[in-house]
């Protein structure tokens, strides 16, 4: 299993403004730090078990936009989550949601 830290944009999140890949000029390298880069993307597993049962589902997540401002790296990542197999109860607590969150990198640390 995979660990990700990340912040998930709620409805009083503020927004940083990325700026859409399309619109960023070419990267030379080392100005943004791997695996950061606009149209990364990374397809893994996540298993969650409740009780005697087990969901898989298959999570894509796509960089879209980065920026850097005032010395951090704020890069926002679109999270898509399909449930594969198993049938989670409702409310599971670690089922893996899709949506939109940000990963922001100051003096190397997330």
């Amino acid at each position: 299993m995979l660990l990700l830290a990340a912040c998930v944009r709620s409805a009083s999140s503020p927004d940083p403004q990325p700026v859409p890949a399309f619109e960023t000029p070419a990267p030379t390298p080392g100005d943004i730090p791997f695996p950061l880069a606009p149209a990364s993307t990374w397809i893994y597993e996540y298993k969650a078990y409740e009780e005697d049962k087990q969901a898989v589902w298959v999570i894509t997540e796509t960089v879209l936009s980065i920026e850097e401002s005032d010395g951090m790296f704020i890069a926002e990542v679109e999270r898509l989550a399909h449930l594969q197999s198993g049938q989670p109860n409702d409310g599971l607590l670690s089922a893996p949601e899709s949506g939109t969150f940000w990963y922001i990198l100051r003096d190397g640390r997330l």
